[in-house]
């Protein structure tokens, strides 16, 4: 049948399923097609199956048509994907962001705060990635805080990209100039902003007064605090 014939390609030398994988993707994404698409949901869904195989035919049916049914399918192809480079994960996962379904908000987060903060990446390179999110995303700032936020927490993070972190929570996100107005209703927003920014504030305290630190490192937490700080 159509699944062992795959597979068949699936060993063949010189990479030929990824021209296979190519093909039916873009087939799918012109066409639509049901039967494409159960059969892309069965291979998937088959042991052996490269994970670079799955996530691209996942993320393919998803990007064909964004309902809940396709944002679960990706989601559970990125809970058990184990082996597939990093740039194409990050790929997904903002692609899952897109999604109202909570679930998918909590998990897509979940996801990207695990890369976000894996030593086994690089640290510029993790840092970025966060940034990007703005370009990447219509809705980007609920990731972004929350990213910065994990990423300012995880002290296995070089002290200077977590005062790069602090700077872009106070400077963009978390500045004066966003406190909610006072209205009634903004009443807990304003807690919970003032509490952000406190939060940071006294990460970049601990950091000016870690003295094991280099003293650039610590004037440089210092200099953010003085410019961007409220009192902590």
């Amino acid at each position: 049948d159509r699944l062992k014939a795959f597979m068949k390609w699936h060993e063949e030398p010189n990479d030929v399923i990824f021209e296979v994988t190519n093909k039916m993707s873009t087939m799918f994404l012109f066409s639509g097609s049901r039967m494409i698409k159960e059969f892309m949901i069965a291979i998937i869904h088959t042991e052996g199956v490269r994970d670079i195989i799955k996530i691209e035919f996942a993320k393919t049916i998803c990007c064909q048509n964004e309902t809940k049914e396709n944002f679960d399918l990706l989601d559970q192809t990125i809970m058990l994907i184990e082996s597939t480079p990093i740039v194409i994960i990050i790929e997904c996962i903002i692609l899952l962001m897109k999604s109202d379904d909570p679930q998918h908000i909590i998990n897509s987060l979940e996801y990207f705060v695990a890369i976000i903060n894996n030593p086994d990446h690089e640290l510029y390179f993790r840092y970025r990635t966060i940034l990007s999110l703005e370009s990447r995303l219509d809705d980007s700032e609920y990731f972004i805080t929350e990213a910065l936020l994990q990423f300012l927490e995880c002290k296995e993070n070089t002290s200077t990209f977590r005062i790069l972190a602090s700077q872009a929570l106070l400077q963009k996100y978390f500045s004066m100039e966003k406190l909610p107005n006072g209205d009634a209703g903004d009443a807990e927003q304003i807690i919970e902003f003032k509490q952000i920014r406190d939060h940071v504030q006294h990460e970049l305290l601990s950091i000016t007064q870690d003295g094991e630190l280099d003293v650039n490192v610590r004037a440089d937490a210092a200099d953010v605090l003085l410019n961007l700080g409220s009192g902590v």
